[in-house]
C-alpha cells in the first residue's frame, strides 16, 4: 500500500511540474507570458488591418482626386463652349440690330 501511495504521490509531483510547463500546449511558458504572447500577436495583426485601411483610403482619395480633376477639366471645356456662344450670339444680335430689326419688345402693332 506504502508503493500505491509513493507511486501516487510521484505521479502528482510529475502532473503538477508537467503542468507548470506546459500551458494551453506552449512549454516552458507561464500564463501571463501566453497573455503577452497573444496581445502582443493580436496588436500586430490589428497594426497590419489599419495599415491596410489607410493604404487602400489613401488609393480611394487618390482616385477621387483624378476624378475630380478630369471633371474640373470637363466643366472648364463646356465654360468655353458657352463663351463661344455666347460670343456668337452676340455677333449675331449685331449683325440683326444692324440690319434694323428691333427686339420684340419695342415693335408696335
Amino acid at each position: 500500500m506504502l508503493d500505491l501511495q509513493q507511486g501516487f504521490r510521484d505521479l502528482e509531483t510529475r502532473v503538477s511540474a508537467l503542468e507548470a510547463r506546459t500551458v494551453s500546449g506552449v512549454p516552458d511558458m507561464s500564463i501571463a507570458e501566453r497573455f503577452t504572447a497573444l496581445h502582443d500577436r493580436v496588436s500586430v495583426v490589428g497594426q497590419n488591418i489599419l495599415a491596410r485601411i489607410d493604404t487602400r483610403i489613401e488609393e480611394v482619395r487618390m482616385e477621387m482626386r483624378e476624378g475630380f480633376a478630369q471633371v474640373d477639366q470637363r466643366f472648364e471645356q463646356i465654360d468655353q463652349r458657352f463663351e463661344r456662344v455666347e460670343g456668337s450670339l452676340t455677333e449675331i444680335k449685331a449683325l440683326l440690330v444692324g440690319m434694323g430689326a428691333q427686339a420684340p419688345d419695342s415693335r408696335v402693332n
